[in-house]
């Protein structure tokens, strides 16, 4: 299915999700007035509230169940129940919060959606076999710099590194197999540039063109930058993507907002202080809570939204232990800069 096709169909289904869930709550509405007309020995409302509840309830369950794709075996129950007051406010609102919760996926699905169809296309489309002209063979391609390296963010620290720290790398597990002396060498042998930056762990890579490599100590002392230097060339490049005309977009997902840039540095938004300076005068004047839960994800809410937070937090969790996973740690973004949201 290419990108349009499969944005249609998602689309489609956030319309079919949204139109679900109104009839729902007013069905939930009718099943509780039902209850508290009874309750108050007040025949009528009850009355109302019943019928209202099970006519409603039959409606809504049927479209909000087909919407949200609910095996058979829980929607014709879940249609019985809205017979009974109690079990039609069960039935409806159990069906609304899982509505709810497929409208967040079907939001994500289409903001990955969109970032491959804008990924594709930049890309260049391939020179067709007509078109081809017998060429001299090249000569190897020039090993990437890393004054062309661009920054990314490996995880959240608990407690703010010393600016430009570095940070020793390892291997996080010890193979199988390999004896003490390898393992010593191994685990202490010059890796990837790791720098503390604020409450961020940052490492460095660059474009080989089909892969990404990380910039490496000795590349680095080679080039004659600093980590300092490495750094700010870094943030130099992060930003260039981010100033052409269409590239940087912030998108709306309530309850919660989100930045879309290259489909790889998401998550290195969160060094960038001049775009969160304009999140907090425009979107969140009460500071801005952030998730970055896998590299391609920048999400954000106001610091006053509780169902934006709540949504952070799962969020969060699907991505956990996921390739790419960066933290499931919230931050907080105010005119003081960063901590960590408890």
């Amino acid at each position: 299915m290419n990108h349009d096709a499969e944005l249609d169909q998602l689309h489609a289904q956030s319309d079919d999700i949204a139109a679900a869930q109104l009839p729902l709550l007013v069905a939930f509405g009718f099943a509780m007035t039902a209850l508290a007309g009874f309750a108050l020995s007040s025949p009528g409302i009850g009355i109302v509230g019943w019928f209202g509840g099970f006519l409603i309830g039959l409606y809504a369950i049927s479209r909000g169940a087909a919407a949200i794709e609910l095996p058979a075996l829980a929607k014709y129950p879940a249609m019985l129940a809205t017979f009974v007051p109690g079990f039609c406010a069960l039935a409806t609102g159990g069906v609304w919060w899982l509505s709810r919760n497929a409208a967040s996926a079907n939001a994500a699905a289409i903001e990955r959606t969109e970032r491959s169809a804008r990924l594709a296309a930049q890309r260049p489309a391939p020179a067709t076999t007509a078109a081809r002209v017998p060429q001299p063979t090249p000569a190897a391609a020039p090993s990437p710099i890393p004054e062309k390296a661009l920054p990314v963010v490996r995880a959240v620290l608990e407690q703010p590194a010393d600016p430009g720290a570095p940070i020793k790398i390892g291997v996080p597990e010890r193979p199988e197999g390999m004896s003490d002396a390898d393992w010593a060498l191994f685990a202490n042998a010059t890796g990837p540039v790791a720098r503390g930056a604020g409450h961020f762990l940052v490492m460095y890579r660059m474009d080989n063109g089909d892969n990404w490599l990380f910039v490496n100590e000795d590349v680095r002392e080679q080039s004659g930058l600093t980590r300092d230097g490495l750094h700010r060339k870094a943030l130099q490049n992060l930003m260039a993507i981010a100033k052409r005309p269409g590239q940087l977009r912030q998108v709306d997902h309530p309850p919660y907002m989100g930045f879309l840039l290259d489909g790889e540095h998401e998550s290195s938004l969160v060094l960038v202080d001049e775009v969160w300076n304009a999140v907090l005068r425009n979107d969140c004047p009460n500071g801005a809570v952030v998730a970055i839960p896998a590299r391609d994800l920048c999400m954000f809410c106001d610091a006053d939204s509780p169902e934006g937070i709540v949504a952070l937090r799962e969020m969060c969790a699907k991505f956990a232990g996921q390739r790419g996973f960066v933290s499931d740690q919230l931050l907080l973004y105010t005119a003081q800069g960063w901590s960590a949201f408890r």
